[in-house]
């Protein structure tokens, strides 16, 4: 491997690791290359092989200008027993890493230390020089990871720290730890302590877990009253709203401890309420997928503010039970149909749930054919090739198509990104408008996924790893889901983009096109 070419020098080092004739000083002497290319190429193979990498090879690679050696090493470091000279490496660099995909590879890495990272941090007064950002991501990359047995451990950690920061971003993150790990019994005094500290954001935190863990109602006296405390500010109309909206995420996990959590968290949402605690309230009923909840938020529906609907739907459309309350409430017109978007109604037409599919287009209509769409386009284009009102276009363009679209860098990407796009004839702007399903890339084709709550997903994947799939929702919505909670997902034959647009009228259509048009180079 000594030849000076670095395209020759890796693919020598792939051959040699292939062949299981990779010595240790030459797959290190070419992580300490000067080549960038060489050096990641050498972190690969580490990783690949599941070859151990010692101090000074994690300390120079994480410490490399190239971003690429940077995650190479990461990755290296989670794929492989870690030396302690290497653990030591990986956490004293937490802090510095200042990208979202070194920061993920960095504590999914964490881990997979010999000891508990995490428990190190909470052990030392000074928190190791972490953030609470940095562990916060070392604790749910803990929560959602293999070495749960290390979790007890982080407890009795925390409940001896005087970092109150540190100890609730821990708390928070392996509170989603919703079954008792080994050792939980280990955990049971840590628990009370917390439970019981002065500092009410600690033993807010501490709640979740000890409603999840405690089967045997060890900790019930300290718990209730925690809970009791909390359902108090909640239901206080005089208290602080961030609060209020602070107790409502953390009961409604711990609803178990009190038959009445429920009900008189539900109740708030009948009512009229501040917008953050209303999104809280939304989020938090929505994540409960109890029936009760699901009633609730449909009941609550149309009197929610648009943005708080499009989270309310959100969770309606997810669950097949919560799907049909909401048609429920259409036939029996407590929800306009006129009212919803076609985007929306799309959603329930499209339904991955084949029922949920079917009644929608009984209520809705099933659409139109491609043939007769084909004619549709050509009954509009008279009209739609006439001059258009371009402010009123990109008025109506920001309304209903920046959801999902962006264009002069405003909107979101989540479908195409449409500038230039003005630049093709009208006819056919409006055809893929009219029959958005006529032509779907792979990049945008849905993927329907369904959970073991019975939680539906109908979604794009935007990036996954072992232990998580994140997909991306209209909006800019992004949703991580544990890998070990999907039941089964498959690609959907559908554009997410809706079907029925042209009910928004041809004179909306034609402003809308006319928009996207002045905004990009015609061709003459």
């Amino acid at each position: 491997t000594s030849e000076p070419s670095a395209p020759s020098r890796i693919l020598a080092l792939w051959a040699l690791s292939r062949l299981g004739a990779l010595k240790d000083e030459t797959l290190n002497a070419a992580m300490k290359a000067g080549d960038s290319a060489i050096k990641k190429n050498a972190y690969l193979i580490a990783e690949s092989a599941g070859i151990p990498i010692n101090g000074a090879a994690a300390s120079a690679g994480i410490g490399d200008k190239d971003a690429r050696v940077r995650l190479a090493t990461l990755r290296a470091l989670g794929a492989s027993a870690m030396t302690s000279e290497a653990s030591a490496v990986l956490l004293a660099s937490n802090p510095k890493l200042d990208d979202v995909w070194s920061k993920a590879a960095a504590a999914a890495a964490n881990s997979k230390a010999p000891t508990s990272q995490l428990e190190q941090v909470l052990s030392d007064a000074g928190g190791a020089g972490q953030t609470e950002e940095s562990v916060r991501a070392m604790a749910a990359a803990l929560a959602a990871g293999s070495n749960k047995g290390q979790i007890p451990g982080v407890l009795n950690a925390a409940s001896k720290s005087g970092n109150a920061p540190l100890v609730i971003a821990t708390l928070e993150e392996l509170s989603n730890v919703t079954s008792p790990p080994p050792g939980a019994a280990g955990a049971v005094s840590a628990l009370r302590v917390m439970l019981s500290s002065s500092n009410k954001k600690v033993a807010a935190a501490a709640l979740p877990i000890a409603a999840s863990w405690d089967k045997g109602g060890s900790l019930a006296k300290e718990s209730t009253k925690v809970a009791g405390e909390l359902l108090t500010i909640a239901r206080d109309p005089k208290a602080p709203e961030a609060a209020r909206a602070e107790a409502v995420k953390v009961l409604l996990p711990a609803r178990s401890l009190n038959k009445f959590i429920l009900p008189h968290v539900s109740a708030l949402l009948a009512q009229p309420q501040p917008e953050a605690l209303a999104k809280e309230l939304v989020v938090s009923l929505a994540a409960t997928g109890e029936p009760e909840a699901g009633t609730v938020i449909v009941n609550a529906y149309p009197t929610l503010p648009e943005a708080l609907q499009e989270d309310a739907y959100n969770a309606v459309v997810s669950r097949p039970e919560w799907a049909k309350l909401f048609l429920d409430a259409v036939e029996a017109k407590k929800i306009a149909a006129d009212k919803l978007a076609p985007a929306r109604v799309s959603r329930l037409t499209a339904n991955p749930d084949s029922k949920i599919a079917e009644r929608a287009k009984g209520i809705f209509g099933a659409g139109s054919a491609s043939g007769s769409k084909d004619e549709l386009v050509t009954k509009l284009l008279p009209e739609i090739e006439k001059p258009g009102n371009v402010p009123n276009g990109k008025t109506l363009f920001s309304a209903m198509c920046a959801t999902c679209h962006k264009i002069e860098g405003q909107g979101n990407v989540f479908g195409p990104n449409l500038d230039g796009i003005g630049a093709h004839p009208v006819r056919e702007l409006l055809t893929h408008i009219v029959n958005p399903g006529l032509v779907v890339d792979d990049e945008h084709r849905t993927w329907n996924i369904k959970m073991k709550d019975g939680t539906l997903h109908s979604a794009l994947i935007g990036s996954e790893n072992e232990a998580r799939v994140q997909i991306r929702m209209p909006a800019g919505v992004t949703l991580d889901l544990p890998t070990a909670d999907i039941v089964s997902r498959e690609k959907g034959t559908n554009s997410l983009m809706p079907e029925g647009l042209e009910a928004i009228g041809t004179e909306n259509l034609r402003d809308i096109i006319a928009y996207i048009r002045s905004v990009a180079p015609q061709n003459h």
